[in-house]
């Protein structure tokens, strides 16, 4: 047990307190102090459903539980000031921290610690530790620092960065700023027009409602841009990129990427062999567009529904002032840039 006690303010004779901090002892709790990762998986190509999106939506599942048991330790200034506050380091004990209804500063010590800032724009720190921060309503400032840690900015504009570790951030309402560093890191947008930095090691990332900006950087990243005119840029590695339902961009960078592209997006592999995988027609958004591809190294992977009565769906490529246009039924699926005399057996089929 460690009895956490802050004051801000002076308190002298005749003078009351401009603030007060005050803090209820902190049980240890390593139960409660869990925080969520997850691993990176290759999207399979035939596979419509699985991309990250799916993992993403395991953050909600966090936030319930999380929630349970936060308040062990409770900090509120009693003239409106913003909280200022440190949990000792010298101990690696779970500890919980919340802060006020303003803007707050709490830093955690070197154990599986739980700041929350409540409302206002709040910077919170975890340090060593696998730790749980959340930002509440305001514009905040989340830093996982080291250990495996799980942000959550909640509403408004927040900036999360996962640092070193294996992370889970999510921005949800506003337009986030979500930086995972180090680590195979597992980040959500939700709402607004959001940034996802992967950085070094393989990342999964879903921009979610808006139109937003992933980045895997290095390593093996998995990116989904989900509703919105999203850019997805791979960068290093072997990458698997997802178009989501808006107008997307797929830049795979260097390395043997898989990008998966709807009707109305538009894909560029960059170096590498890299495979593209086009969705069934969409008369709404129309056909997707294929640039730099390379008969010599690439592959153009078709996903096909399967038909009611069971019969073969007619494939054809037709030529288009020196592009190559890919139908289905009469319908064109994909327009692949310089690509005349692509042929109809140069195709690879699969079930979507």
């Amino acid at each position: 047990m460690l009895a956490l006690m802050g004051l801000l303010g002076l308190v002298a004779a005749g003078m009351a307190a401009d603030a007060v901090l005050n803090a209820t002892e902190a049980e240890e709790d390593p139960d409660g102090s869990d925080t969520q990762s997850s691993e990176t998986d290759t999207v399979p190509v035939a596979d419509s459903a699985a991309d990250p999106a799916e993992a993403a939506a395991e953050l909600l599942v966090a936030e319930e539980e999380a929630a349970q048991g936060i308040a062990l330790a409770q900090g509120f200034a009693d003239d409106g000031a913003a909280i200022s506050d440190d949990l000792p380091d010298e101990t690696d004990d779970p500890l919980r921290l919340m802060g006020s209804a303003q803007g707050d500063v709490l830093n955690g010590a070197g154990g599986n610690d739980t700041l929350m800032g409540g409302d206002g724009g709040d910077a919170l720190a975890g340090s060593g530790g696998a730790d749980l921060l959340w930002g509440g309503s305001g514009d905040d400032e989340l830093d996982g620092a080291a250990g495996d840690d799980l942000l959550n900015g909640r509403a408004d504009n927040d900036h999360l960065t996962g640092g070193a570790g294996n992370d889970t951030l999510r921005g949800a309402v506003g337009v986030d700023h979500l930086a995972g560093q180090a680590g195979d890191d597992l980040m959500a947008g939700g709402l607004g027009e959001d940034t996802l930095l992967g950085g070094e090691g393989n990342d999964t990332a879903w921009g979610g409602a808006g139109s937003d900006w992933l980045d895997g950087g290095w390593g093996d990243d998995a990116l989904s841009g989900g509703s919105g005119d999203d850019t997805l840029d791979g960068g290093a590695g072997n990458d698997t990129l997802n178009a989501g339902t808006g107008a997307d961009f797929l830049n795979g960078g260097a390395g043997d990427d898989l990008m998966r592209l709807t009707g109305g997006s538009f894909a560029t592999g960059g170096e590498g062999a890299d495979r593209f995988a086009l969705m069934p027609p969409d008369a709404e958004a129309g056909p997707a567009t294929v640039a730099d591809y390379d008969g010599g190294t690439d592959q153009l992977v078709l996903l096909l529904e399967p038909t009611a009565d069971g019969a073969d769906a007619d494939i054809s490529v037709q030529d288009a002032d020196g592009d190559a246009l890919i139908l289905v039924d009469g319908a064109v699926v994909a327009r692949v840039l310089g690509a005349a005399g692509l042929r109809a057996d140069q195709l690879i089929l699969q079930s979507a």
